[in-house]
């Protein structure tokens, strides 16, 4: 049979072509055709890839998702519950305070999720107002203003009525502006404490004068990174480096050494059981990295060391002949 010409080759539909593009990208998908064949196949240019790629990607998401509302619709969930809109995207390109704005322009109602590095956190907006807020240990305005201050990491967010209680009483602008005033202020202390990744321990001539600064000390028992008590503490990102600043010029609190760093680090990173890996927080990871860090050793190596000896039975015991 003869080759037919581009002139002669009979040309696809839109829907064919359509068509066509998503079984290629559903190939890829499964490994059974590399991203470059794929393009050479579509004739497409090296830019016109993206553009390939992200439109495959917006109808493979949409498909997914009206796949799962129908499964829960059938199995007797409400059509209302899963009516709502989603945005989702990374901070880094969608920013909370850009979103937060749009909804307190056209009073829109909606629930953010927001995740950084493992750390995650809730907003609630209710007609265009923010309302609570909850990331760690922090609720409200305090946990809002962590929230507002991350540059990374992936916002996911559903237009849907909630019935939660009103928590922060500022309107969504107040909020904003004081979001990012504590923003800067923080990255100014933080750098002149000298960064998340350094290591403090109590002195041992430590003297507290208030609450607020013994509970953090509490924290510095053993040595801590920075970061860590930072993600741990309840008194809110601004308050908990005011704090730690005051505890360092008066002496309560001194830098660690690393052996003892590493060691602290490993007690409170050792496992109870395989499961704990799935449970991992920041503040444990951040111990991790410090470990290999101070000790050299690749985490992924060490980790794997760890859940091999607990997923491994012991050998049977020999029985000697007499």
């Amino acid at each position: 049979m003869k080759n037919l010409s581009p002139q002669t080759r009979p040309r696809r539909s839109p829907a064919d072509e359509d068509a066509r593009k998503l079984v290629l990208f559903n190939r890829v998908l499964a490994g059974k055709l590399r991203l470059e064949g794929a393009r050479r196949q579509l004739g497409l240019s090296r830019s016109a890839l993206s553009e390939w790629l992200q439109s495959c990607r917006r109808t493979a998401l949409l498909a997914f998702d009206e796949q799962l509302r129908q499964r829960l619709m059938v199995r007797g969930a409400p059509a209302e519950a899963l009516s709502g809109a989603l945005f989702s995207g990374s901070l880094s390109e969608l920013a909370m305070a850009d979103l937060l704005q749009l909804f307190e322009l056209t009073g829109k109602s909606a629930v953010l999720m927001v995740t950084n590095e493992g750390a995650r956190g809730q907003l609630w907006c209710s007609a265009g107002t923010v309302i609570d807020a909850v990331c760690g240990p922090l609720s409200g305005e305090l946990a809002a203003y962590r929230l507002l201050g991350w540059e990374r990491g992936t916002l996911l967010a559903e237009l849907q009525e909630s019935q939660r209680p009103q928590v922060i009483a500022c309107s969504t602008q107040q909020l904003l502006l004081e979001a990012a005033r504590r923003k800067d202020e923080c990255a100014r202390l933080l750098g002149a404490l000298g960064g998340e990744q350094r290591a403090l321990q109590v002195s041992s001539e430590a003297t507290t004068a208030s609450e607020p600064e013994r509970a953090l000390s509490g924290y510095f028992a053993a040595p801590r990174l920075l970061g860590e008590v930072l993600e741990l503490s309840p008194l809110g990102d601004l308050e908990t480096l005011q704090a730690l600043q005051q505890l360092l010029a008066r002496g309560a609190l001194v830098d660690a050494p690393a052996a003892e760093l590493a060691a602290a680090a490993l007690v409170r990173a050792t496992p109870e059981g395989p499961s704990w890996l799935d449970h991992r927080s920041g503040p444990s990871r951040r111990a991790l990295n410090a470990v290999s860090h101070l000790l050299s050793l690749p985490a992924a190596a060490w980790l794997g060391n760890k859940v091999s000896s607990a997923l491994t039975p012991p050998p049977p015991a020999r029985h000697q002949s007499k």
